[in-house]
């Protein structure tokens, strides 16, 4: 990521938000973040670890202040783990930590009622799979999204206008019924619909 930005975006002042995961390659998660944009709270700024047979990649947050209005914004960045074991045999693990991000928004939510979140990433499984609607409760209803009358807050996925597209995804696998897969999703809180 340094020489991305050392490359590209030098004279741009972005900084790396980044924390070294226990992934035993080295995979983790991390923000570009512009500092003339977005104020931000490096001590507020911490990791969660999902654990399973061995560590893997996990959930990242990061609190934002934007220069323009003074909004907070906090972000989670997610890296969930892959199908390489089998869609199936590895569904345990995405909803696993699907619970766990739910958890986070859940308790971000206890601190703030108005909190803005922002819960973006690879999630390896699809708008439509069960770890993201059914636990993570990331759902494409707006209205849903907004009503105040739901026993569990919904995130909003935006990702869902996207499937429509004439490519519908952003990982293209020529393996399986179909190439195209909607792993790289962002979902939002309602405040920010």
């Amino acid at each position: 990521m340094r020489v991305l930005v050392q490359c590209h975006f030098s004279d741009l002042d972005y900084r790396i938000v980044h924390h070294d995961g226990p992934d035993r390659r080295g995979i983790d998660v991390a923000f570009l973040c512009r500092a003339s944009l977005f104020q931000l709270y490096p001590d507020l700024t911490r990791p969660h670890t999902i654990v399973k047979c061995a560590p893997t990649r996990g959930i990242f947050d990061v609190y934002l202040t934007a220069r323009a209005n003074g909004a907070v914004l906090v972000l989670l960045g997610n890296h969930w783990p892959a199908r390489s074991a089998g869609v199936y045999k590895s569904e345990p693990f995405r909803i696993m930590a699907a619970e766990q991000c739910s958890v986070i928004v859940d308790q971000l939510r206890a601190q703030n009622d108005g909190v803005q979140l922002v819960v973006m990433g690879d999630f390896n499984d699809e708008p439509f799979n069960r770890s993201v609607r059914e636990y993570l409760l990331a759902i494409r209803d707006e209205e849903r999204v907004l009503s105040r009358r739901t026993r569990r807050p919904y995130l909003y996925n935006c990702t869902w206008r996207l499937m429509e597209e004439a490519a519908p995804g952003t990982y293209y696998h020529t393996e399986g019924e179909t190439p195209w897969f909607m792993f790289d999703q962002v979902m939002v809180s309602p405040g920010l619909l």
